[in-house]
């Protein structure tokens, strides 16, 4: 990925928590989910961070020169089920700051 002249390389690490709310189940709270990323930009810098999918103020970080913004971890869980670590699609959302 590029980001104006910058190649990028984001590494989803893994998932340190998931306390989403089972979507077959009732809850009072939604739950959130903590994701590990880390990020090259360049070849050269490294740099990982903690985002929080389900708190606004936690979602969005600035790691070096970018803000990166954890839009959205799938799948949403289901009481009857578990989700293997390696199945969860991260989709950020990376701007220039």
């Amino acid at each position: 990925m590029s980001v104006g002249s910058t190649d990028l390389q984001f590494t989803f690490f893994e998932v340190s928590e998931d306390s989403h709310c089972p979507s077959d189940v009732v809850c009072i709270w939604a739950g959130q989910i903590v994701v590990v990323v880390v990020l090259e930009a360049g070849g050269d810098d490294l740099y990982s961070e903690i985002l929080i999918v389900g708190n606004a103020e936690e979602s969005s970080k600035k790691i070096g020169d970018y803000t990166v913004e954890a839009v959205d971890v799938e799948p949403y869980p289901v009481s009857t089920r578990t989700i293997d670590p390696t199945n969860y699609p991260l989709t950020l959302k990376v701007s220039e700051t």
